[in-house]
């Protein structure tokens, strides 16, 4: 049977302990990859037990570490930039204070940026790699979360300007825009919402992590080497005429 494979590729995989990220990591890993998993959930990290698997606790806004940290690794071949801060309330822009905007932007966009410039100088010296940035499917509009799809509309907006300016060093850049995902989080903040019974209604299931991955392994494979600067939404059809509705 046709397999993908990331045999021999070094990936870094950011906020790995659960969810997303770590259906990420422990795909790569089964796919043959050495995985730096970045968290700074140690106790977390010590649960994933995959060969190629190597964890490590990094504050991600503190840019002076990561840029010093990845100078540590001999090649990366793939970043996936999975790590976020998640809008555990709905609100309104008049709602959201200007600490909370920044804390936001910080932790959607900044460390995107701060990994991107650490990790591309070395990936361009070696011939290129491929960056998948975490989207969302809110980037289209959602009620409620003004401030949090404007942080994912600038990580689309990074992730095609990378694409863009950086082709010819062989950079590939896309962006994974999830709907729900039944992850721990999802279970704490989107469970019997208006969302999840829309999902439920119209598509019957919510996308589970081990689907993202797979996308992920596709996007990170020489498969996908004619796509970039992608917004890939992964969110079983039913994201459309749910943005319409105005409740959430």
């Amino acid at each position: 049977m046709y397999r993908q494979t990331l045999e021999g590729k070094t990936a870094i995989v950011t906020g790995v302990a659960k969810g997303i990220g770590r259906a990420i990591a422990e795909r790569y890993c089964d796919e043959g990859a050495q995985v730096y998993g970045i968290d700074m959930d140690e106790a977390g990290l010590k649960t994933i037990d995959k060969p190629g698997f190597v964890p490590v606790v990094l504050d991600l806004r503190d840019s002076a570490a990561v840029k010093d940290w990845v100078k540590t690794i001999p090649r990366v071949d793939i970043l996936v930039n999975n790590a976020a801060w998640i809008a555990h309330k709905a609100h309104r822009l008049l709602d959201v204070d200007e600490e909370e905007w920044d804390e936001f932007f910080e932790g959607n966009v900044k460390i995107i940026f701060t990994m991107c410039k650490a990790v591309m100088p070395g990936m361009i010296e070696a011939g290129g790699g491929v960056i998948i940035n975490m989207g969302s499917c809110v980037v289209r509009g959602w009620p409620r979360r003004g401030v949090y799809t404007a942080t994912k509309g600038a990580v689309l907006g990074l992730t095609t300007g990378i694409a863009i300016d950086y082709l010819r060093q062989g950079i590939r850049c896309n962006a994974v825009c999830p709907g729900p995902v039944e992850t721990e989080t999802f279970a704490q903040i989107g469970r019997g919402t208006p969302a999840w019974h829309h999902w439920m209604e119209n598509a019957g299931r919510i996308t589970q992590p081990s689907e993202v991955a797979g996308l992920c392994v596709y996007l990170a494979s020489d498969d996908a080497k004619t796509l970039t600067g992608e917004e890939i939404h992964i969110n079983s059809g039913t994201l459309y005429n749910f943005q319409n509705e105005g409740t959430h």
